[in-house]
């Protein structure tokens, strides 16, 4: 092999000692973003189809043209003749790009009327980036399958509580902490009256946090959210924050982690032991080269015990390589952490880390 780069990276921002996300490849993945929402707004259905892969996981999708919903209404894997198919309906959404970031470095974030938003994860190939993936934002599993729309669309719902609910009991932990404001990640669903049915933080600047900003959102209510005048269930993926204008100048939408440990910010926690750098084995090394994909990108959820072990690691996003995967995950198994406390008191948590592998 010419070289190869390993990136450790935290799945929201990268702490001491971790390498940031190399700009080039989250670069690549907002222009392939751009050029699959220009195709989808000129209805360029040619362009569309060569921007598939051999074949796309629909990971939700809400279309008006009746045709188009009824064919990719159900979640799946779509391949073969289904994809000429696709690229037609993908050209009815008139996608656009947006402001928002994806924790990965390889998922654009798009958006289509009435307010739907999307998660794009393009693979990057020497002739060009595929599509391998959309649906919709931090969908966990087929579980968790309901539409989302954008935090704009949201708002324009609001009848009850405020965008920016007032917390208190953060001050200390905003003043030890090196972002200097507190957070949480949430996916607010609504159902089809517009009353509050969940809402699940996915990452929290401390678990302090997660409780502040769960309790203080209690009063909020929407009207339904209402595409083709017909009512429908959707969640939202809200940041909540204070001071909440260094919270959006920072903010990447997480991984879409659940669970009955509270999901932290990597930031919180300091490895003390262990290799951070996994790389491949020289078997996929030379599967990789003859893939022709220089680069490859996984994420992986990392729960610790209150000593700060490694008690249980899952697959967030796959890298591909099913044999790496399996060699990272056992190299994360020997990672320990500093014990994570609350107030004093070690508590049991999860995190999520990412690992870029690039190769030429």
């Amino acid at each position: 092999m010419k070289s190869a780069v390993l990136c450790v990276v935290a799945a929201a921002a990268c702490g001491p000692g971790i390498a940031q996300i190399p700009h080039d490849a989250r670069d690549q993945t907002q222009q392939a973003g751009a050029a699959l929402a220009s195709a989808s707004q000129a209805a360029d259905v040619a362009t569309l189809r060569r921007m598939l892969g051999p074949t796309v996981v629909n990971g939700g999708l809400w279309f008006a043209d009746p045709t188009c919903e009824a064919e990719f209404a159900v979640p799946g894997e779509v391949g073969g003749g289904r994809l000429d198919e696709l690229a037609r309906c993908l050209a009815t959404l008139k996608l656009r790009t947006g402001a928002r970031a994806d924790a990965l470095p390889d998922v654009a974030v798009l958006s289509y009327d009435p307010g739907f938003e999307l998660e794009a994860q393009f693979i990057e190939r020497p002739d060009g980036a595929w599509l391998s993936w959309i649906g919709w934002v931090a969908r966990h599993d087929t579980a968790d399958a309901l539409p989302t729309i954008t935090p704009d669309a949201l708002e324009s719902l609001r009848v009850a509580g405020s965008r920016e609910p007032v917390v208190s009991g953060l001050e200390a932990s905003i003043a030890a902490s090196k972002r200097k404001y507190a957070y949480a990640w949430t996916k607010l669903c609504i159902d089809a009256e517009g009353n509050v049915t969940g809402a699940h933080v996915r990452q929290a600047s401390s678990t302090r946090a997660l409780h502040a900003f769960s309790d203080a959102i209690d009063d909020w209510k929407f009207k339904p959210f209402t595409p083709k005048g017909q009512p429908l269930p959707v969640c939202s993926m809200m940041l909540l924050g204070t001071p909440l204008s260094l919270a959006f100048a920072n903010e990447k939408i997480p991984m879409p982690m659940t669970g009955d440990k509270p999901p932290v910010d990597p930031d919180t926690l300091e490895r003390i032991s262990g290799d951070r750098f996994i790389v491949p084995d020289d078997d996929d090394k030379s599967r990789i080269q003859k893939a022709g994909s220089p680069r490859m990108i996984g994420a992986f959820k990392v729960c610790l015990d209150t000593s700060g072990h490694v008690e249980d690691v899952q697959i967030l996003h796959p890298t591909g390589l099913a044999t790496y995967d399996a060699r990272i995950i056992a190299g994360i198994k020997h990672w320990q952490y500093k014990p994570f406390l609350d107030d004093g008191e070690p508590k049991a948590v999860c995190t999520a880390v990412s690992f870029i592998y690039s190769q030429q």
